[in-house]
């Protein structure tokens, strides 16, 4: 692993590249070595970019498999129900209301319908948020795994309409 060989992990540098693989983000970083954001993301590409091919490979593989665990932990957060809360109190809605015996809606005190059933309000915010970190994090395992790298695709028409074949004649003529 890439962690603590040759020079270019001494000194500050080595710390602040010890503090990136721990996980810190680079703003927590740059307050503790007294530098700006952008010169911790500075070191970080320039140890990155001198770690050894046989390094490389260790380096991604734990990248991957952090951001395996950070996708378990999102996809808890969309799976788990999260409801509207107010004031510290969750948030009910009315699913059915209190009715007399001629199917009348029954009033309280104040004029409002009462209610028969209740059901917790869900709150779609945090499931969206999730959804919106698993997208990020799939983006990042793709790119990290070369998954994203332009693919030369090739096609062999076996049956194709003679509209077709015209159409690739004109467009082959216009751009050769």
């Amino acid at each position: 692993m890439a962690k603590h060989t040759g020079p270019r992990l001494e000194g500050r540098n080595g710390a602040i590249w010890d503090h990136y693989l721990g996980g810190w983000t680079q703003e927590r970083i740059a307050e503790q070595h007294g530098i700006t954001q952008s010169r911790v993301s500075q070191i970080i590409q320039d140890v990155r970019d001198s770690i050894p091919d046989e390094e490389r490979q260790a380096l991604i593989t734990t990248e991957v498999e952090r951001l395996d665990r950070v996708l378990v932990e999102a996809f808890d957060v969309l799976d788990t129900p999260h409801y509207v809360v107010n004031a510290g109190k969750i948030v009910h809605e009315i699913t059915e209301y209190a009715q007399d015996d001629d199917g009348n809606v029954l009033l309280d005190e104040d004029g409002n319908p009462k209610a028969a059933k209740l059901a917790k309000l869900l709150d779609d915010g945090p499931r969206l948020q999730a959804v919106d970190r698993i997208l990020k994090i799939s983006a990042e395992r793709r790119r990290l795994l070369g998954l994203d790298e332009p693919q030369e695709l090739r096609a062999t028409l076996t049956q194709t309409s003679p509209e077709v074949l015209e159409r690739i004649r004109r467009a082959k003529a216009q751009d050769g």
